[in-house]
């Protein structure tokens, strides 16, 4: 009798993943750009839900257009605004790099951890293979990552109208439309985040268009909607242990950097204790990439295991 599959071989295979494929880990570090899979990328937005990043939007654009206006009145010589343009065309090409190599890496991974589940680390996943398929499947990434993005934006800004409308106005009726507003909004950005990785998954494993993939994923999570949930509540908590970690050594890493100024002041020296200082931060910055890298390998791991499960055998709930 086959064994049926349990969230404990899906932690099980991403741990795995991180300590047999460091290949991936190049890959992961791009694709953490993009957002993490699940619930995380929903919940991490809603700041732009607040009062102060509502009224934020108007005021970027507001700046934005400022700093466009001040560049047009600059008086420069002709050989100024070629380096000037060159700038930006650096600048420009730089963030577009990172978006391409983010979202190649992200079909990247997707593909070659959906071929460890297929050979059961039976052979060595191809990563060549893999990239090409990412490179491959760019557009249609790129696509479900704009509308996910779009989607994920509008009902957070539906959110902090409505809030700054209630805490303007105070009366009953617009507190009620923001609890409404609010209630339906996280519910679609709860199904979403579920959505956006099975069409992922169906585009890279399956070979689906982004039509049929989320058509697709739509009745996959119908179809394991508590499942959806209660991996997507778990990986939410590990994603907050992990960041409140990170935050740990952050916290002790600036801490010595104030205790090392202060013995700077107290027994001069001053060039070897910022070096020190500069030490500390650099070695913290490179724990806290280190560990987003490593969440990012095994979350993703996770939730594409589950859904060749799902798409396969079904996965049951441990609630049912």
């Amino acid at each position: 009798m086959k064994k049926e599959p349990t969230y404990k071989d899906a932690f099980m295979h991403g741990l795995y993943s991180i300590k047999k494929y460091t290949s991936l880990w190049f890959c992961g570090f791009f694709a953490m750009f993009l957002g993490q899979f699940g619930l995380w990328d929903f919940f991490s937005s809603m700041h732009l839900a607040q009062q102060e990043g509502v009224v934020g939007v108007g005021r970027n654009l507001l700046i934005l257009s400022q700093s466009i206006h001040d560049v047009s009145l600059l008086q420069l010589s002709v050989d100024k605004w070629v380096w000037f343009f060159w700038l930006c065309i650096f600048v420009v090409g730089f963030f577009l790099l990172i978006m391409v190599l983010a979202v190649v890496s992200q079909g990247t991974i997707v593909y070659a951890l959906g071929q460890q589940c297929k050979l059961l680390h039976k052979k060595r996943i191809n990563i060549e293979k893999a990239w090409q398929v990412g490179v491959r499947n760019f557009w249609t990434l790129f696509g479900i990552t704009l509308i996910k993005k779009a989607l994920i934006f509008f009902l957070t800004c539906g959110i902090g109208i409505t809030l700054l409308a209630a805490l303007r106005q105070g009366s009953t009726m617009s507190i009620n439309v923001f609890f409404g507003v609010f209630a339906v909004a996280v519910v679609l950005g709860i199904i979403l985040s579920f959505l956006v990785v099975y069409a992922t998954a169906y585009v890279v494993i399956e070979k689906y268009n982004i039509r049929d993939a989320l058509v697709s994923s739509w009745r996959l999570f119908l179809n394991h909607w508590l499942v959806s949930l209660e991996v997507g509540v778990l990986m939410l908590l590990l994603y907050i242990a992990v960041l409140f970690g990170i935050a740990v050594v952050v916290v002790l890493c600036t801490a010595e950097v104030f205790l090392l100024t202060i013995l700077s002041a107290l027994f001069g020296g001053i060039w070897f204790w910022v070096a020190l200082e500069w030490l500390l931060v650099a070695i913290s910055v490179v724990i806290a990439v280190y560990f987003l890298v490593m969440l990012y390998i095994f979350s993703t791991t996770v939730w594409v295991y589950l859904f060749m499960k799902m798409h396969n055998t079904g996965v049951k709930s441990i609630l049912q």
